[in-house]
């Protein structure tokens, strides 16, 4: 039988050796026939295409001079009295241009004073002079305190180049109870703290939450050489403190020095609160951890239950943990059991990438070892991301518990604990 080789593109008919003349004889007829075919359509294409250097005149463009005629010369101008909705008709000298009810720019009543104009009221005691004066004293780098119901209400006070302005360090609050206090804030103006006398026995520090504006903590400062804490006492009479810190968070009482002539010396709380989210992999008592996917490769180790959970944002599904951006401390730990070789890692699964790895251990498949896998780090997510705990195996002893020995020792069995603390 004979054979029928192509060409790639066109399909043309090709010689065989290993067919006979009579065999290939027609075949290169009808692959004369194509190829001349196709050369006739290419000269017939060719011919209705113009030449590479051919042009044509202005007039050869159907419209072109017409529209051209039809357009403004490019430094063309006009004047304000040729404007279609300008109407100067009998304009008088110094009037303002305006709009007037039919959308056109007319010219709007005349203005007796600049102060009119502007509409300003009379303000009482208001001269050139003390205008001038206050002028002078700014540009000499100081700002009037102001009014206050305090022994030094009306007094000036210098400030530093930069943080005069409320949205760019600290004002002067105007008074609290019966007080002058400074109030810091931040660069767009939202207040962070108050600092200051507040009677002639006492000094105040107190913090603010900036996204609401109210009072947060604060520390008082008295003359008599007690402390405390908001409206709390912070340090007792008998030099002991025992006050809840914030957010129903209660500190530990310990003893002070002698403050019988002095403050007791302590570090300001802001918040103590503790921010994590711990999960485990938990199960009823003799189950089993189970075998591994596969071995020598990554998987997900199972986490099924959440301890506890203080960090907004942050949620467990499916074995993968979700976290907000943040500074995150990892601890965890895995149990294998005749594993061979192990290891664990935290792994980002929305970055691709491996955050902590963990030392390898050997639980040995012919002498029954079984080993607690520990791994720990420091993290930084810069955007939300989703992490696993995953581990690596190269035995599985295939009895359902490579990942764990089934127990009835203590309430439940546990084969995975991670804690993630935000810091």
């Amino acid at each position: 039988m004979a054979e029928t080789p192509t060409t790639a593109n066109r399909g043309y008919p090709k010689l065989s050796l290993n067919n006979t003349p009579v065999e290939d004889v027609p075949r290169t007829n009808g692959a004369l026939d194509g190829i001349d075919a196709d050369v006739a359509n290419i000269l017939v294409e060719l011919a209705t295409k113009a030449l590479i250097g051919h042009g044509h005149t202005i007039e050869e463009i159907t419209n072109l001079a017409s529209t051209l005629a039809s357009l403004a010369p490019l430094n063309h101008n006009h004047d304000l009295a040729g404007l279609s909705d300008v109407n100067l008709t009998g304009a008088p000298a110094d009037r303002p241009l305006v709009t007037t009810s039919g959308g056109t720019i007319g010219f709007g009543p005349a203005i007796a004073t600049a102060a009119a104009q502007l509409a300003i009221a009379a303000i009482s005691g208001l001269s050139a002079e003390n205008v001038q004066e206050a002028l002078a004293e700014l540009a000499a780098g100081k700002v009037s305190q102001v009014e206050g119901a305090g022994e030094w209400a009306g007094s000036r006070f210098a400030s530093l180049d930069g943080i005069v302005s409320p949205g760019n360090g600290f004002k002067i609050r105007p008074s609290h109870n019966n007080s002058n206090m400074f109030e810091y804030l931040t660069l767009d103006g939202r207040r962070v703290a108050l600092m200051g006398v507040l009677n002639e026995n006492s000094f105040l520090i107190r913090l603010y939450n900036p996204a609401t504006g109210a009072f947060r903590n604060g520390l008082r400062f008295y003359l008599t050489g007690e402390l405390t804490y908001d409206a709390t006492m912070l340090i007792d009479n008998a030099g002991r403190m025992a006050a809840p810190l914030a957010d129903s968070v209660t500190g530990t009482t310990r003893a002070t020095s002698d403050k019988s002539t002095s403050v007791a010396t302590t570090a300001f709380v802001h918040h103590v609160a503790d921010h994590l989210l711990w999960v485990r992999d938990e199960r009823t008592i003799a189950t089993p951890g189970g075998s591994p996917p596969a071995t020598g490769t990554w998987f997900a180790r199972n986490l099924n239950t959440i301890e506890a959970n203080s960090i907004t944002g942050s949620n467990l599904a499916a074995n993968q943990i979700t976290l907000p951006a943040g500074t995150y401390l990892v601890s965890a730990t895995a149990v294998v059991h005749r594993s061979g070789l192990a290891k664990l890692r935290l792994h980002n699964l929305t970055a691709g990438r491996s955050l902590i790895e963990s030392a390898v251990v050997n639980a040995s498949n012919s002498t029954y070892d079984a080993i607690l896998q520990h791994l720990h780090g420091r993290i930084e997510l810069t955007v939300p991301s989703v992490i696993e705990l995953q581990q690596v195996v190269t035995y599985d002893a295939g009895n359902n518990q490579t990942l764990g020995l089934a127990s009835t020792i203590g309430a439940a069995s546990v084969f995975a604990d991670m804690i993630i603390r935000k810091v």
